[in-house]
């Protein structure tokens, strides 16, 4: 059981060592960001716009049928 725990360690240990390098960061980290981003903010982008559609035709629809109730 502590063998399997050491090699466990090991490998977390190792692979904490190998995402803090620098050449990691530069050549995996930060294109997958930008990769990620790339397809994230049309995506927020479409949602941010739906909100404010929703938002302002509900606004309109209480206001029009406050007025209708008078």
């Amino acid at each position: 059981m502590t063998q399997d725990n050491k090699l466990i360690t090991f490998f977390i240990e190792f692979i904490k060592d190998e995402i803090n390098k620098p050449e990691f960061k530069i050549k995996f980290i930060r294109p997958l960001l930008i990769y990620i981003l790339y397809y994230i903010i049309p995506f927020m982008a479409i949602f941010l716009l739906l909100n404010f559609i929703t938002t302002f035709f509900s606004v309109f629809l209480v206001f029009n049928l406050k007025l209708n109730k008078k």
